[in-house]
Formats: structure tokens, C-alpha cells, sequence
């Protein structure tokens, strides 16, 4: 038996929702919840509802994730480029300049 949620007061003919979040911590990636609801003067009055949770398979495969601020694509380390721009540039100097004093 898993976790009991008590202390849950529903009052006649009406509506309280109620949320549930399933995290994986390994092994398969479902779970069966049972949700049993009683009154609280009689357990003889009661409902129970079975369901199946499919939780993501993160391997193999793709995830696609979207939102503000999410690029498909790592932006460029600029530092890094102006450090191989520099580079380059020093290079070709050197070259040029190896060149022209022939």
C-alpha cells in the first residue's frame, strides 16, 4: 500500500479537486493508483476508482521541450569565437607578413 491521504473533508453535493503528481524513481514507467473515497460516519458508504498512470519513457527517443527562452540550438560561446577570430587573423598576419619579406 502506498501513500493514504486522510484528513480530506468533502462536504455534501459538492466538488474539491484534488491534485497528484507521479514521479518514476526507476523500474517501469506505470503505476496503478487506487482511489477510495468513504464517508467519514460509515466505511460501508464508499466508492473506489482504479487507473493506470503512463508515465514518460525518457530513453531512447526524443523529448521535445518548449517555452520562452528554449532554443533548439546552444548559442555560441562568444569569447570563444573572438579568441579563434583572433587566432586566425594572427596567423594570416604572420603569414602574409612571412611572405612579403621573401
Amino acid at each position: 500500500m502506498g501513500t493514504t491521504l486522510t484528513n480530506l473533508t468533502v462536504e455534501a453535493n459538492q466538488t474539491v479537486a484534488v491534485h497528484l503528481r507521479a514521479q518514476s524513481s526507476g523500474g517501469s514507467s506505470g503505476a496503478t493508483v487506487v482511489l477510495v473515497a468513504s464517508a467519514q460516519d460509515s466505511v460501508a458508504v464508499s466508492s473506489t476508482a482504479v487507473f493506470t498512470l503512463q508515465l514518460p519513457d525518457l530513453a531512447p527517443g526524443s523529448v521535445t521541450v518548449t517555452g520562452p527562452e528554449i532554443s533548439g540550438a546552444a548559442p555560441l560561446n562568444a569569447p570563444l569565437v573572438a579568441i579563434a577570430a583572433g587566432a586566425i587573423a594572427a596567423v594570416a598576419v604572420g603569414v602574409y607578413l612571412g611572405r612579403r619579406r621573401r
